[in-house]
């Protein structure tokens, strides 16, 4: 039996090409082959609306962000106050249906009398006010860190909010013990990807493989640390990719022969990366989630490098070579260009990513709690 769910997304779900809309559009496609009618509500900046999107929602509603300076002082966190409009609410209200809200971004309207008696769901992707204290430890200017440690105050008094929702997903088992802490009806809900199987070739590949979003500040101190660190020191053939890589970035790879920067890959060239390297080298500076890129990599790449922040309430320790200093990263590089990826290594990794990760599987519970709705 068909069931509709209003589904609030912090953007436009579409095209998938970072962490968390990657884990919010397979989520929608799931939706869909289970048979529920999807009512779309997304916030659109930055992102203009896709027609691909109809595809899966029997309606959609986009609505722009209300950024302006006096969403800075309110009290209320900066991420959700500018997704709190009005018609919004309305069109929740059109439709008598379980709501889905896709982040706390997009919870404004959590507590509000009108809902009282909806189903609501919550997917949290992150501890929040964590994650924006964390941001604040990297920023590289002083707006910047006033800015996220701002709105990681907020956010911590704002998590009450929570209790407003029947269910909250989080996105890997630890969150999920946070939020059972804070007396939320919490169950763990694992990342949704594009993978239905593992696409990794055996023996070598070419290259060593960094990629990542070189908009944000972390990323690019981790970027930084291996080009100075590592990637300076070897004489193999590097790939950076990533998108919107800042123009002192292009000028530092220009001085070094053995680096290519691929600025902004699609979907095609980023799957491409990930299957010809040999060795996909991602450390993480702070804890956050579960990110996408590390499944990427696993599903399509050789041997993944990272460091133990990056692994951090993943289960993913097995199938990964943990370096955590310059000159670990540099004797795990050496060693792992030595070796072919074996046809054992592959049916391990595959046989426990298929059995942790599975969309299929991962939906059943979302459907459960909408049915019984």
């Amino acid at each position: 039996m068909s069931k509709k769910l209003h589904f609030v997304t912090f953007n436009v779900p579409y095209p998938p090409d970072y962490g968390g809309i990657i884990d919010v559009f397979y989520k929608l496609k799931e939706l869909k082959k289970q048979g529920i009618e999807v009512i779309l509500h997304q916030f659109v900046y930055e992102r203009p609306a896709h027609e691909e999107l109809t595809n899966y929602c029997s309606k959609i509603y986009s609505y722009d962000r209300k950024i302006g300076i006096a969403s800075f002082f309110s009290w209320i966190p900066f991420i959700v106050v500018t997704r709190k409009k009005k018609e919004l609410l309305q069109n929740l209200l059109e439709e008598d249906a379980a709501i889905f809200f896709e982040g706390i971004h997009t919870t404004a309207y959590i507590d509000h009398p009108l809902l009282r008696n909806r189903i609501k769901m919550v997917r949290a992707h992150n501890i929040e006010h964590k994650y924006y204290f964390n941001l604040a430890r990297f920023a590289p200017s002083w707006s910047k860190k006033l800015y996220f440690f701002s709105e990681a105050i907020k956010l911590y008094f704002y998590e009450k909010k929570l209790r407003h929702a029947q269910y909250v997903f989080p996105i890997t088992r630890e969150d999920s013990m946070y939020f059972e802490k804070k007396n939320l009806r919490a169950a763990y809900l694992p990342a949704f990807h594009p993978f239905e199987n593992m696409q990794t070739k055996l023996g070598k590949g070419e290259y060593i493989l960094h990629h990542a979003d070189f908009s944000v500040d972390a990323n690019v101190k981790v970027l930084l640390m291996l080009i100075h660190k590592v990637f300076s020191k070897l004489d193999y053939p590097i790939k950076i990719a990533g998108k919107k890589p800042a123009p002192f970035i292009k000028t530092l790879i220009d001085k070094y022969k053995n680096i290519e920067l691929i600025e902004n890959p699609n979907e095609e060239q980023m799957t491409s990366l990930l299957l010809h390297s040999h060795i996909i080298i991602i450390p993480a500076l702070q804890v956050s989630g579960l990110k996408l890129k590390l499944l990427a990599s696993l599903y399509l790449g050789r041997f993944c490098i990272v460091n133990s922040t990056m692994l951090t309430n993943t289960e993913l320790h097995d199938y990964c070579v943990v370096k955590n200093t310059p000159d670990e990263m540099l004797e795990g590089i050496h060693i792992c260009f030595k070796q072919s990826f074996t046809e054992k290594e592959f049916d391990e990794r595959e046989r426990y990513l298929l059995k942790k990760f599975n969309n299929s599987l991962s939906i059943e519970g979302v459907v459960s709690k909408i049915i019984s709705s």
